[in-house]
């Protein structure tokens, strides 16, 4: 199988749900048979390394996975993700109180910025749970061909069942098989017409019970516009209505 990511970074940085999170990295890290690697924040109060890496051998994992200790710093964790060339980085949702929101919120919007890879946000759950349905941002980007293709990848590798297509309603100009690439995979596809608004965005991940929604990453080098967050983009980072997926690219639409 072809690597979906090669190498995965996950960052545990709450006791909140830690286990649920390193089993699901470990499974996806498995499914895409992918190097892994936990940094594990000096924030943590109840699990240590040895711990977390007696869990892992429980999860079953395919290779030896590296664990990290390291203190709670975008500086340093942006270094280890270049120093492994990371082309995924996991880290956890939020659930807490309105201080630990800002915070974990902080530190999450200081590594989408500046990390040069995607990202996956999960949310804060107990238990693990499989890919089944997905949503796509299918808004007009500068990179969302690249995104397209990846989305179609993942929605084969995690043989998930359906795959919905958001597209923005006003001034959008895609040629009509712009999406073709998402039908060579074994799941349904649909598209529906949407307001560029990050609640209406929320309630329909919601609606369709998805379990992750997939997006153009915040891009600097696509100038000044793309160092900041779109509105719905914060939004839904609050919310988290699903795992999100924020996808790199260096690959421009031809």
């Amino acid at each position: 199988m072809n690597h979906v990511f090669s190498s995965i970074v996950c960052v545990i940085n709450k006791d909140d749900a830690a286990l649920a999170f390193l089993q699901e990295s470990v499974n996806l890290a498995k499914t895409w048979n992918s190097n892994l690697r936990v940094v594990v924040c000096d924030t943590l109060q109840h699990f240590s390394i040895e711990r977390l890496s007696q869990e892992s051998r429980n999860f079953d994992p395919l290779g030896e996975i590296e664990f990290v200790r390291l203190e709670s710093s975008v500086r340093e964790i942006l270094k280890l993700l270049k120093y492994w060339n990371a082309d995924l980085l996991v880290l956890q949702g939020d659930d807490q109180s309105e201080l630990d929101r800002y915070y974990n919120k902080s530190l999450m919007r200081k590594l989408i910025r500046n990390a040069d890879c995607s990202i996956l946000i999960k949310k804060a759950e107990k238990e693990s749970h499989n890919y089944e349905n997905l949503v796509l941002n299918g808004f007009e980007h500068p990179k969302l061909k690249s995104t397209v293709v990846k989305a179609q990848s993942i929605g084969r590798s995690l043989k998930v069942k359906s795959m919905l297509v958001m597209n923005q309603k006003k001034d959008s100009k895609l040629p009509l098989d712009y999406y073709s690439p998402l039908s060579n995979g074994n799941y349904e596809v649909e598209q529906k017409e949407v307001d560029k608004n990050g609640f209406q965005i929320s309630e329909l991940v919601r609606s369709r019970n998805a379990n992750l929604l997939i997006m153009n990453s915040p891009d600097t080098k696509l100038g000044f516009e793309g160092r900041f967050f779109s509105d719905e983009l914060d939004f839904l980072i609050s919310d988290l209505p699903s795992d999100i997926l924020l996808v790199h690219s260096t690959k421009m639409n031809s």
